[in-house]
């Protein structure tokens, strides 16, 4: 009866069948079904993996600090798909040269900033992930106060190269941000010769002033005592383009000096909450002194463009 005979299996089980000959293609434990007129019976297969064909090594994408360590583990597969086990200790592990670091088993401990890739290999069978080292995130604090003979105006900058400058995201992020507590923001934009603004809950269209990074000072207004944090990497130089006249700028460096102020400038402008619009002026750049965490005003004397170069 058997040429007369239906044949089947669970359909997760996948193959296929040549009359009554199953060629399997899934491992696991399946209930085959012969079903003759209103007869029927079954079977049980059990389906093992087949030789090892590919190995997957995870996580496939990660990203870490520098200085972290990513584990990783390897595991084997025949040509259907179907697992045949762990091969993470029988593997071998390496990275690009160029990444430095250092492997102990499967767990690589990273070194240099950059996109790499972590190769594993067990026998001849070989797989690859991408690992991003980005470099080790510090945080800077900047007290900002309320009150006081400055009306609560604070001229402020930070250090730090920030992944994402968005204005609104430093001044409102949810741990580190300042959010109720200030209710105004100016930036001047010596490219342009223009006052960007921002002021929190106003419509889109009127806050001009999008973004603020390493190079810029800023003016903030406090109606309340608060700290904003701030973080990111560390630059290890940092170019300020100045424009022909006045500049407002941040110190880009965690070291209080001059740092070499071009010889262009020739007046500088600090936060003094006791004078006029709260800036007190300097005449002698040469032996100025900039602290990290202040705002500035340049006063660029020349009729072009004068780059200032602060190493960190």
């Amino acid at each position: 009866m058997t040429g007369e005979t239906n044949w089947s299996i669970e359909a997760e089980a996948g193959g296929n069948w040549l009359d009554n000959v199953y060629t399997s293609e899934n491992a696991g434990t399946w209930t085959v079904t012969g079903s003759y007129g209103t007869l029927t019976d079954t079977a049980t297969l059990t389906v093992e993996p087949g030789d090892a064909a590919y190995i997957e090594i995870t996580p496939s994408d990660s990203s870490i600090q520098a200085g972290e360590s990513q584990a990783y583990n390897a595991t084997v597969y025949d040509e259907f798909g179907n697992e045949i086990g762990d091969v993470t200790d029988e593997t071998t592990w390496s990275i690009d040269a160029e990444a430095g670091g250092s492997w102990t088993d499967n767990v690589y401990t990273s070194e240099f900033a950059g996109t790499w890739t972590v190769t594993g290999t067990y026998g001849t069978l070989t797989d690859t992930a991408t690992l991003t080292v980005v470099e080790e995130q510090v945080t800077m604090d900047i007290e900002l106060y309320a009150g006081g003979d400055a009306d609560g105006w604070n001229f402020v900058s930070f250090y730090l190269e920030l992944e994402n400058t968005d204005l609104e995201y430093i001044l409102e992020h949810e741990d580190y941000g300042i959010s109720g507590n200030y209710d105004r923001v100016m930036y001047y934009d010596a490219t342009t010769d223009e006052w960007l603004t921002y002021v929190p809950g106003r419509d889109d269209k009127y806050n001009n002033l999008a973004s603020w990074d390493h190079t810029m000072g800023i003016w903030i207004r406090m109606t309340v005592d608060d700290v904003l944090t701030v973080a990111g990497t560390e630059p290890t130089s940092t170019t300020i383009t100045l424009q022909p006249g006045w500049n407002m700028v941040g110190l880009p460096s965690s070291t209080a000096g001059n740092h070499n102020i071009p010889t262009e400038v020739s007046r500088i402008g600090y936060f003094d909450a006791s004078e006029e619009y709260n800036v007190a002026y300097d005449y002698d750049p040469e032996n100025f002194v900039f602290q990290p965490g202040e705002g500035y005003w340049l006063y660029n004397d020349a009729d072009y463009a004068v780059d200032w170069i602060v190493d960190y």
